[in-house]
This record gives C-alpha cells, structure tokens and sequence, in this order.
C-alpha cells in the first residue's frame, strides 16, 4: 500500500526536457536563452551572415557612419564594423565556452577527490586553490600569459586556470555534505567501490550546481576574454575579437561612436543575458527554491 502522506513520484521526462521546459516557462529565462541561441547562430554562421570580410580594408570608406551598405558603419581602416562583429563574438565564445569547459572539468575533478578523500591530499589540492584564490581574476590570467605568451590558445588555457577553484571549492563542499548521507553508507555497506560510489552518487548530486556555477562562470570568461584582448594578450590580429574592436574605438569614441557601440552592447547584452540565464538555472534545479523534497533515494 502506497503511503498517501507521500505523494507518488511523478514520471518526468529527461532532465534536458525538465530543464528547458521549466526556463522556458520563466520571464527571466525565456528571452536570455532566445538571445543566446540566436548569438551562437550568428555566431556558427559568421562566414553566411557576414556581408564583407573581417579584414578587408577601404580607407576611402573610413569613419562611414551606419548606413545601407555598411549597416553598424566602418572602423578607422574602412572596416565593416558588422561583419567584425559577427567574428569577433565567434572568437570571444570561442575562448570563453572552451575555457569554462576546462574549468568545469578540472574543478569537478578536484572537488570530488579533495572531498571524498580528506586528509593530506585535501589539504594540498585546498591550498592549490587558496594561492589561486589570492590572485585577482584578470591579474593572475595576465601573469599566466605573460608565461606562456599572448593569443588564443593561451587565453583559453589562463581563463581555464583562474577559474577552476571556484568550482573545486564548490564542488568539495556539496561531497563533504553527501558522503555521509544513508543512500552513501548503503552503498559502502553492499560492497561498492569508491570510485563508483562517487560515479554513480556523488557526480550526479552535484551536477545541478555545476551546471548553474558553470552558467555563471560563463558570464565572467567573457569579460575576463574581452578584458585580455582589449589589453592585446588575448586573440590576436588579424582575427577580430570584441575586446580588441574596443581597444580601437577608444581613440575615436566622439567621432565615430559605433566602434565602440557595436562590440560593447554585444559584450553588454551577451553577459546580462548568461548571468539571468544562470538565475533561472538555479532557481529550476535547486530543489529548495521549488518546495520539493530533497536528498536521494
């Protein structure tokens, strides 16, 4: 007989469906995911949608304002300020999508090892983490580029760097909090291993934060990527990237202000729409914020 304190699970469908049912039913979540998809579309299909080359220069048409052939104007080259745009946010997601990627992966990684197996090697990972913590995001990103030398590649590897403590510290506290938990100590009790207790119970009761810190880490290697370009230690010339357009609109930002619009709203709008995305995120997978029981059976 079914306890009818407890209501009957329901059967839902994939956590893929759940999840972009639930943000789709959001009013902050609706219009970000909508941008977004559109960017990364414009983004893929840059070579389609872009009506000149990136890097094709006409200083008889410098300083054009907005018009009908050149619909965000040109740079101080003759540039299409368009066309530039499209590839610049393909380079830019480029390097903050892979950089969160790595990111994620390395810090669920540490988390689950300094977590599950306290002691010394918690306390050596911990303090790996600590001295990256003490460093300014963009200071420390700097510091790796100035090792390994500026341009994409390394751009990638340095935003990857700084951000894997913010996920191994997260994901070091969620284990901390499970390994103790019955369905844990029934699994130790059967003879599992500790490697599968962690594959098949500790990753997956951690993936709702990852998922969400992992949205919200999104938002920040942007900016971080935009930041190194603008400085010149990130995606290098001649491939344009939004940081670098806005490196060189800024000596011209009341003669031809559309140099530095076009690449800052995109920075702008690209941001503002990951971290409300990321909002929704959270409030769809924590159970707390939906009243729904918690733990796993």
């Amino acid at each position: 007989m079914v306890d009818p304190a407890w209501p009957a699970r329901p059967q839902p469908a994939s956590l893929r469906h759940s999840v972009v049912w639930r943000v789709g039913r959001s009013r902050t979540g609706l219009l970000p995911m909508l941008f977004l998809l559109v960017l990364l579309a414009a983004a893929l299909l840059a070579g389609v949608l872009a009506p000149y080359s990136p890097t094709r220069q006409s200083l008889f048409r410098a300083f054009e304002a907005p018009g009908r052939d050149h619909w965000v104007g040109t740079d101080d080259l003759g540039r299409d300020v368009f066309s530039r745009v499209l590839y610049g946010t393909r380079a830019s997601l480029r390097v903050a999508l892979l950089a969160t990627v790595f990111s994620a992966v390395a810090g669920t990684l540490l988390g689950l090892v300094s977590g599950w197996w306290t002691g010394t090697l918690d306390n050596v990972i911990m303090r790996l983490m600590d001295a990256l913590l003490a460093f300014p995001t963009i200071v420390l990103a700097l510091g790796i580029i100035a090792m390994l030398g500026p341009g994409m590649n390394n751009a990638m590897l340095a935003i990857g760097i700084v951000g894997t403590p913010v996920f191994a510290r997260l994901v070091r506290s969620q284990v901390l909090a499970l390994r103790e938990r019955p369905f844990v100590e029934a699994a130790r009790a059967l003879g599992r291993p500790e490697w599968g207790i962690i594959w098949h119970h500790g990753l997956p009761n951690t993936l709702p934060v990852i998922i969400v810190q992992t949205s919200l880490r999104l938002a920040e290697a942007v900016l971080v990527e935009s930041a190194l370009s603008f400085l010149g230690m990130g995606v290098q010339p001649p491939t344009p990237s939004l940081g670098m357009m806005l490196n060189d609109a800024r000596g011209f930002l009341t003669y031809a202000p559309w140099m530095a619009l076009a690449p800052g709203l995109t920075i702008f709008f690209t941001v503002l729409s990951i971290n409300l995305l990321g909002d929704t995120l959270r409030d769809v997978l924590d159970p707390r914020l939906r009243g729904e029981p918690q733990g796993t059976v």
